[in-house]
Formats: C-alpha cells, structure tokens, sequence
C-alpha cells in the first residue's frame, strides 16, 4: 500500500449531511476546493485554515496574525445567472459581520459563476480560470451593485479589503470540474522542484483532508500538515528498496508497516525532520556524506527512540524502523530543506 493511500485511510470520512442534496454536495465540493485554492495563493504567508469557520467559509490564519475571510458560493449550472445576485447578497452578509473583527486583512467572496453580477457587459473581468478582483479594479456598475445590496440591507463593509473572486469549477467529470485546482497544484509542486510526486496523489489527499475538516468544529489544517504529505511521498518505501534486501517477506512487511505508522502519524513531523536535519549538520561536517550518514545512523539513532515511540515494536524492527526513517530523511534532506524555504515553514 503506498503512502497515499495509508494517508487516506488516516481519517474517516464524515457522515453525509443530507441523503439527497446534490446541490449542497456540489456547494460543499466547492468550498473545500476553494480553499485549497486560497492556501495556494497565501501559501508563504499562512499558517492554518479552517473550513465551514465559526464565522465564515473558510478563514486562513495569516503568519502575522492577520486573517483572511471567505465566503464561498457555488452555481452548478454555469450558464444560470438568475440567483447569482442572492449569492452574492448571502455572501455579503456574513462578510460585513467578518469586516468589523480589527484583524481582517481580506475579505473574499468566491464563486464559480462566470457571472457573478447578472451583467454580461461585466462578464470580460471573470473570463481567466481564477480571477482576483478587488474592489476597486472592479467596473463601475459591480462596484455599484455591492454598494446597493450593503445599503439596502444595512450591512458594514470595508470595499478597502473586499476582493470578488471567481474560480472555474464546472462539470461532473473529475478532469473537467478539477481542472483549475489541478493546474494550480501542478505549478506548485513544480516550483518546489519535488520529482516523484504527482499532482492526482496531492490534490486526492487535500480533498479528502479539507472535507474531512469541514466537518470539524475547531480542528484547523496547519500549513505543516498540508505540506507533509509531498514531503510523506518523497520519503515512501518499497518492498524492493535496498535498505529491506537483506530481510525475510515477513520482516519486510512489519517494518513498511511500522515504518508508514511513523511517517503518517507523528504529531511533531516537522520538528522531528528539523531536529534530525539539525543533529547531522552538526555532526562531523567535513567528513564525506555516504560515511557521515552511514555513521551518524550507526551511532546516533538511539537517541530518537522517543522521538517515534515504537515501544510496541520488537528491538530489533524498532532499530530498524528508526534508521530506515533517518536514512530516508537524510537522502531527501535538500529536498526537505528546499520545501520549507519556499513555503516559508
């Protein structure tokens, strides 16, 4: 089983919440995909988000304690305008209440209507496959019509920081309805310079993460544990790698076993990896890398039992596990490294 797939089994998947809402399964679909996309977008500054948040859709925490706020709405029928304008009043309403919190860098209303005010002379400024307009690139007319619904229904909001956003995200068919999201993560994994991971395995799991934690009052997705799963990939072992040609298929087994349980479920992936990555640069540096990491595995991996507590473990499986672990973060530690300069981890 690859990691992938051990990842995926981590969670269970939440109840349905309605036995025949095809409409709201497209909505929710959406909204957990828009935030994967705005995680992307504010990959460097974020440090966690949080779908279906106390107040809205989907709230990033931003490093610097500022937040963003966002409100999703989805139309499944593209070519539909007649009640984009009531999702954007909707939209509105939660966002006035969000804009009166002192840290709101951002307010974002998402759709994925091409069409998001009902005005085909307006329709130019959504015709990209993510378009981020704020509210004063807007024309005249749009800017017009928030204006109205705000005064209307009395609600309080600072355009400074309003952006209207529209993501493609049409059709039933995986490949069509996911293309923009696959685009994105592509690009991503690309400026990450990260070989051996595809985008499907990436964007799999981060659905699967996101719709789990839709269903989560407070649990929120750090950008550590969003970020992981390439780093979980890179990492992966197989049956015929040479650090498992000199066991039996039943020693085999167990360790992948143990092994998979020490990469997917340590709470402190992070700091361990820094912690290691640490240790080894510290240790000898002038001495050549194949014997520097031979060496620091023979005499320092003791010293991590802690760290992955395998206590369940027979000794030797648990001296195995743990120098198979550091063996795999040590060959990808420029990678690692790389990875969390870029995503400013």
């Amino acid at each position: 089983m690859s990691f992938s797939a051990t990842l995926l089994q981590e969670v269970d998947m939440p109840m349905p919440r309605s036995s025949n809402a095809t409409a709201s399964a497209f909505g929710w679909d959406f909204q957990s995909n828009a935030a994967i996309m705005l995680m992307l977008k504010n990959i460097e500054r974020a440090s966690q988000v949080k779908v279906e948040g106390e107040s809205e859709d989907i709230e990033i925490a931003l490093s610097d304690g500022k937040i963003l706020m966002a409100q999703a709405k989805a139309v499944e029928n593209p070519n539909n305008f007649g009640n984009v304008k009531t999702k954007l009043k909707e939209g509105l309403r939660t966002l006035s209440e969000a804009s009166k919190m002192p840290n709101v860098e951002q307010l974002v209303f998402v759709t994925n209507s091409p069409n998001p005010f009902n005005n085909i002379r307006t329709m130019f400024m959504f015709t990209n496959d993510i378009n981020m307009v704020p509210f004063f690139e807007l024309p005249p007319s749009c800017q017009k019509s928030i204006n109205d619904i705000c005064t209307k229904n009395e609600y309080s909001i600072d355009t400074a920081i309003l952006t209207i956003c529209v993501m493609q995200f049409h059709g039933k068919a995986e490949d069509e309805r996911y293309k923009v999201l696959r685009s994105m993560i592509t690009e991503f994994l690309n400026e990450l310079d990260v070989q051996g991971v595809t985008t499907g395995q990436i964007l799999s799991l981060w659905q699967h993460s996101f719709t789990v934690n839709a269903s989560q009052r407070t649990t929120a997705i750090t950008k550590e544990s969003m970020v992981w799963p390439i780093i979980a990939i890179r990492c992966e072992v197989h049956e015929t790698d040479s650090e498992l040609e000199d066991y039996d298929a039943s020693d085999v087994e167990e360790i992948l076993r143990k092994y998979r349980a020490v990469i997917n479920n340590n709470s402190e992936r992070f700091e361990f990896i820094s912690k290691v990555l640490s240790d080894f640069y510290d240790f000898y540096p002038a001495m050549k890398s194949k014997e520097r990491r031979n060496r620091f595995i023979s005499e320092k991996w003791e010293q991590y039992k802690c760290d992955l507590d395998l206590k369940s473990a027979d000794p030797t499986i648990e001296k195995i596990v743990i120098c198979l672990t550091l063996s795999k973060v040590l060959r990808n530690r420029q990678v690692i490294d790389s990875i969390k300069g870029k995503v400013k981890l």
